[in-house]
This record gives C-alpha cells, sequence and structure tokens, in this order.
C-alpha cells in the first residue's frame, strides 16, 4: 500500500512462512514518504524486511524443530 490514507504515509510488507511454506505472520512497516525520490532506500528496506521475515523463519524451524525431537522422544 503506497499513501492509501494518508499522502505521505507508505506502508510495506512481507510474508512469514511456516514449513509448508504457508503464509503465518507478516512483518509490516509504516512511514512517512518524503518529498525526495526512495527508489534505492524502498528497496533497502524491503530488502531488509526480506531477510528478517527469514531469520524469523529459521528460527521458528529451529524452535518447531526441537519440539518434535523432544516429543517424540
Amino acid at each position: 500500500m503506497d499513501q492509501e490514507f494518508n499522502d505521505r504515509l507508505c506502508a510495506y510488507a512481507v510474508p512469514v512462512y511456516d514449513r509448508s511454506p504457508r503464509p503465518i505472520a507478516a512483518l509490516n512497516l509504516s512511514i512517512m514518504h518524503t518529498s525526495t525520490p526512495h527508489n534505492d532506500s524502498e528497496t533497502e528496506l524491503i530488502t531488509a524486511m526480506t531477510n528478517t521475515a527469514s531469520r524469523i523463519e529459521a528460527d521458528l524451524r529451529l524452535r518447531l524443530g526441537a519440539t518434535d525431537r523432544i516429543q517424540t522422544h
């Protein structure tokens, strides 16, 4: 969504997937848009959010994997 409710507000979102991969959550960031071009900063934000979502997914896999091992032994 870009400037839908406020002409200066920008929102970005990326999904967080489980092992399926099925979306189970999302990361969302809302920022005030400046009058300067933001293509580079927008790309950096989306890349950072995607990397963060990947780390969360990896952490969930580790935690759920550990839980699975505990339950089966």
